[in-house]
């Protein structure tokens, strides 16, 4: 190291001299207005663009409104063309007739007419029209017809007509205050437009006015007054508007518009048209409204011929003179959107200009800022990335506006400590904590603040180490006992495994499960059970040998290692005297508990691993359980096969439920004094495949209540008797009669037991109250508070609480007091000596009066023979149930009612 202090560096320490800051260059840059300017040019060039856009919009407007002007006008043409047509033939009026009153072939014009309309909508583009003409045309066979289709169609053009001249309306208002003239110029389109529209009518109006060919003679006044004063309006303002254009600036196209409205006015067959129908019009309101118009026959019409020769006359002109109105005017709209346009293109393009040249400004200004400023700023970046690269003798120019030669002194400054700062990484990375340099540095300024950064990462790295030893090891351990846990402990066996079949030696593993814990839990409190967890935890650390491992696979459960032992017999004395050391009671607090335990043993070989080890001994503790409890086993190929044999049971159990190989058998619970049927047992039973008859549940339910599976056959039988009660209410059978469910102890501890039984009640629409819960004396007392909870959860309901098999478990008279029951079902072993043996009697007694004393009611289970069947009834007994009376059978074999005759017998 060359040194880690600020004087052995070898740089100047001198002062930097004078030089302009930062921010006066940024003022002097400032100066040059160019940001308020560039958003005015913005401004400029978006306003202009959006001129040229509405202009361009409205010269496409415009466009398609002469379009659709010309279409209108050669539907209404085809419209009086077909109509002329129609009415000759209906007339049956002669050809030669017709041209010399009318001076026309009206075939040859309804030709000419249906050719104008094919080509503006070929041109326009109109697909859906040209269809719509197409109906029309097929359909106009008589006057009425004709005029109806040809308006109608007219309407369609109309609205399409409308939304153009709207979009014009709006497009020249947008741009008013640019282009007056745009705006008198539509104007005069829309005039001239709605004058073209209503002359192109008056034909039609005429005919339907003189003849009954449409509407009342009064609607059709009306409407030829209506499209007369239309006309008259709209040529008013149109000469109004074309007047008011060619005084304020008189061009081609107002003094075009001009002449077109002249030649309108003065032509003699629209001045005659005109008359016409302000003599109709004179008469009707003069005279009157006639109620019903002439038949169109050929003596009406030819009795106005010379009517007829006017109306034909006026529109040989009258499409081509309106629409040079409309021409011109939209030539007008046309020219003053184009020079709209063009405006606004030129002033886009100054305004372009001018931002070029403010750009050309911009830059001259950028080339004086990087001379001065920016120069400096990449020097700064150099020196900073060389000392971020680890280069220790990078240093920075002291050129530049005077806050750049600050950031200069300031990274020459860090350069200074690079190379301390990295052998000081360098020692904490290898978890030095001791070494010298990390306490070098100078005391002042960077240098202590590196150095007091140094001593907090030091201090740190050193609680972390001392932290992550103590996870580790609480990793390993349990938090109450301080034993290694589960995974510890199976880590450890995997190792003496390993260990053992290297030396040959021999291995026994001891798997502890603690007697009656719960008892002391639920007795005594949690904070008793840790106590005995402790002090058993205490006792088998001291009782093994030398060298064993002990642990707390979890709950109440613990685990012995013994590596090695000579063989199974000094493995058993190990199991016998760690089971007298749990035997002796434990102080807690002012009295003191015993709980016991029972050991299974199992001994290694070549082909077990570490979890099949233990699920050996596992095992052999399950046989002591079975035993009684409190006792040493030993796993061996026998207990093995039983397993293996239990396994495939649980699969077949499991496979049975799935597959709908379980059913139900059903035995009634009588009346004790009448033989009615008062309810009915559920009772399952296994069709298993492969073997003869039924499968009765003491051989498959016990397998299953040792696991989960248990519930998952309650819910079986749950869903079975719900479905069962609903197809009996649907075939009037059984109606009100209450069916008994058992339920397990395991599926009574689970926490969605109450929704199991309700949701198939739910789902099959029965009644809860059609349903009783059998529940055991021990089921009960395993978890009272829980489980009584739960019952009177369901009692709420309407599910009745049985107690069944009473009399051969603990139920004290205050749990009975307490607990939420509906029936007490006494057990079998009582009904058998209950005629033999009086202090039998006097315990029935006793019972049956207990329970009536409780509210319930009494039910005696196992009844055979009649002497039973009477003596239980002498004391009370309110239901009985037994073979005597029937033994449990299908449902289709129950009786839908009636009294059960004696001998298993239903009536």
């Amino acid at each position: 190291m060359r040194g880690w202090s600020r004087s052995t560096r070898g740089r100047s320490t001198a002062r930097p001299g004078r030089a302009l800051r930062v921010a006066t260059v940024l003022v002097l840059v400032a100066l040059v207005p160019l940001a308020g300017t560039a958003a005015v040019v913005v401004g400029e060039v978006r306003d202009a663009s959006r001129s040229a856009d509405a202009a361009a919009r409205l010269e496409a407007s415009a466009e398609r409104a002469i379009g659709l002007s010309e279409l209108q006008a050669a539907v209404l043409d085809e419209m009086n063309a077909r109509s002329a047509v129609v009415a000759v033939g209906t007339l049956a009026m002669p050809s030669t007739l017709v041209r010399q009153l009318m001076g026309v072939d009206l075939d040859a014009q309804l030709a000419a007419a249906d050719a104008r309309v094919d080509a503006i909508i070929a041109e326009l583009g109109l697909a859906d029209v040209g269809r719509a003409v197409t109906e029309v045309r097929a359909a106009a066979t008589s006057m009425s017809e004709c005029l109806q289709r040809y308006e109608a169609l007219a309407a369609v053009i109309d609205a399409q007509q409308r939304a153009t001249f709207t979009a014009l309306v709006e497009g020249s208002t947008t741009v008013h205050t640019d282009g007056p003239a745009l705006f008198r110029a539509v104007q005069n389109l829309q005039a001239a437009e709605r004058a073209r529209r209503a002359v192109a009518r008056q034909q039609a109006a005429y005919f339907a006015s003189r003849y009954a060919i449409r509407d009342t003679p009064a609607a059709e006044i009306a409407n030829l007054m209506r499209i007369r004063d239309e006309y008259a309006t709209a040529m008013a303002e149109l000469q109004a508007t074309a007047t008011a254009t060619a005084t304020a600036t008189a061009t081609a196209r107002s003094e075009a518009l001009q002449r077109s409205i002249e030649v309108v006015r003065a032509d003699e067959r629209l001045v005659a048209q005109g008359r016409l129908t302000d003599a109709i019009i004179a008469d009707a309101l003069e005279g009157g409204v006639p109620s019903a118009a002439p038949a169109f026959t050929f003596e009406a019409v030819f009795s106005r011929v010379d009517e007829l020769q006017v109306v034909y006359g006026a529109s040989q002109i009258s499409t081509s003179a309106h629409l040079s109105l409309v021409d011109n005017t939209a030539g007008e709209v046309l020219v003053q959107a184009g020079a709209l346009r063009a405006d606004a293109v030129g002033r886009a393009r100054t305004s372009s200009m001018f931002a070029a040249a403010l750009a050309l400004v911009t830059l001259a200004a950028a080339a004086l800022a990087t001379r001065f400023i920016v120069r400096p700023l990449r020097g700064l970046r150099d020196a900073a990335n060389a000392l971020r690269a680890g280069h220790g003798t990078a240093t920075a120019a002291l050129v530049g506006p005077i806050e750049v030669r600050a950031a200069a002194a300031a990274i020459d400054d860090a350069a200074t400590y690079l190379e301390l700062a990295t052998r000081q990484a360098q020692s904490l990375a290898a978890g030095d904590l001791d070494a010298a340099v990390l306490d070098q540095g100078e005391r002042s300024g960077l240098g202590q603040a590196l150095q007091d950064a140094v001593g907090t990462l030091r201090g740190a790295l050193g609680k972390q180490d001392e932290f992550r030893r103590r996870l580790a090891h609480e990793a390993a351990h349990d938090g109450l006992t301080r034993l290694p846990n589960r995974s510890a402990s199976m880590a450890q066996l995997a190792r003496s495994l390993a260990r053992t079949a290297r030396s040959d030696a021999q291995l026994a593993v001891l798997f502890i499960d603690l007697d009656h814990f719960k008892e002391v839990n639920d007795h005594h409190g949690h904070q008793a059970g840790d106590i005995v967890l402790t002090a058993v935890a205490e006792r088998l650390v001291t009782r093994v040998r030398e060298g064993d491992h002990v642990g707390r696979l979890g709950g109440d459960e613990f685990v012995v290692i013994a590596e090695p032992v000579a063989d199974l017999p000094e493995a058993v004395a190990l199991a016998q005297r760690l089971l007298a050391a749990v035997n002796e009671p434990i102080d807690i607090r002012t009295t003191h508990v015993h709980v016991g335990a029972s050991i299974g043993i199992a001994l290694a070989t070549e082909d077990l691993t570490a979890d099949e080890l233990l699920r050996d001994a596992d095992l052999a503790v399950y046989r002591v359980k079975e035993l009684g409890r409190g006792g040493v086993e030993i796993c061996n190929e026998d207990l093995r096969a039983k397993m293996v044999v239990e396994a495939d049971l649980t699969t077949a159990i499991r496979q049975a439920i799935d597959g709908d190989e379980l059913l139900l058998h059903y035995q009634p619970i009588v009346e004790s004094v009448s033989g009615a049927i008062k309810g009915l047992e559920a009772l399952v039973r296994w069709r298993r495949p492969g073997r003869e008859g039924l499968v009765p549940p003491d051989q498959f339910i016990p397998l299953a209540e040792r696991s989960a599976l248990i519930i998952d056959v309650d819910r079986w039988v749950l869903g079975a008797v719900a479905a069962q009660s609903a197809r009996w209410d649907a075939a009037g059978e059984h109606l009100d009669v209450p069916i008994s469910v058992n339920v397990s102890s395991r599926h009574l501890g689970h926490q969605d037991f109450a929704r199991h039984v309700l949701e198939p009640l739910e789902a099959c629409a029965v009644p809860p109250r059609r349903l009783v819960l059998e529940v055991t004396e021990t089921a009960l007392l395993e978890d009272m508070t829980g489980a009584s909870a739960k019952l009177e959860e369901l009692r709420r309901r309407g599910i009745r609480i049985a107690i069944d098999d009473f009399g051969t478990g603990y139920t004290s008279l205050a749990h009975l007091r307490s607990l939420p029951i509906d029936i007490l079902k006494i057990d079998r072993s009582f009904a058998a000596n209950v005629t033999t043996d009086e202090h039998e009697a006097s315990i029935v007694q006793l019972i049956i009066d207990t329970g009536h004393l409780l509210g319930a009611s009494v039910t005696v289970e196992g009844v055979e023979t009649v002497t039973e069947a009477d003596k239980l009834t002498a004391l009370g007994s309110d239901t009985l149930q037994g073979f005597y009376f029937a033994r449990p059978q299908p449902p289709e074999r129950l009786t839908p009612s009636g009294p059960v005759h004696p001998g298993g017998r239903t009536a």
